[in-house]
């Protein structure tokens, strides 16, 4: 037993240099510090890990979304329709024998929900992709204001332009959809 006791005070005076038990010393204040800055190291990079896995979760789901309004408005054949009318107005010369031509679309607010849940996080988007996602809801709720309720084209309208410029909407919707997927263009 006397040999381990003289071990730690050889072990003692090699570190400490001095055999005094009345100063702290610098050995354990930067084991201190180091442990303390461990420990604010883990706990900082915890936090940045979680904010990039979240950012890369707000960027799937925004442009899931993104796909999903493009489906959507590929299968109703939006674009198409729009032109048709644009069109069939246009073919009638004489504003007064225009017939009143009707576009509405019956739609909820979900269209965009993923957006409008995450407008805080949108700088987890690059600049171009959170510029181009903006633009594109920007567009959507223009055209679902013309579209449905009592829009302008929900209303009624002999008016081409008015279905035209409905139909640029669609299109440069469907346009800034296929730069942010990048899916081969329908």
């Amino acid at each position: 037993m006397t040999e381990t006791v003289e071990w730690c005070t050889v072990v003692w005076q090699v570190v400490d240099g001095t055999s005094s038990t009345t100063s702290t010393g610098w050995t354990t204040f930067a084991v201190a510090a180091l442990t303390g800055a461990f420990g604010l190291a883990g706990i900082w990079l915890g936090q940045k890990k979680q904010a990039q896995s979240q950012a890369k979760s707000v960027r799937a789901a925004l442009l899931a979304e993104v796909a999903a309004i493009e489906k959507f408005l590929v299968a109703e054949n939006y674009l198409e329709k729009l032109k048709k009318i644009a069109q069939d107005l246009s073919a009638v010369k004489s504003a007064l024998q225009r017939g009143t031509r009707r576009f509405q679309v019956a739609t909820a607010d979900h269209l965009n929900r993923i957006y409008k849940a995450n407008l805080a996080h949108l700088g987890a988007l690059s600049k171009t992709e959170a510029i181009l996602v903006v633009r594109l809801h920007h567009l959507l709720e223009g055209f679902l204001a013309d579209v449905t309720g009592s829009g302008p084209l929900a209303f009624g309208s002999t008016r081409p332009e008015k279905f035209e410029a409905a139909a640029q909407q669609v299109e440069d919707i469907l346009n800034i959809a296929h730069r942010l997927t990048g899916e081969e263009k329908r």
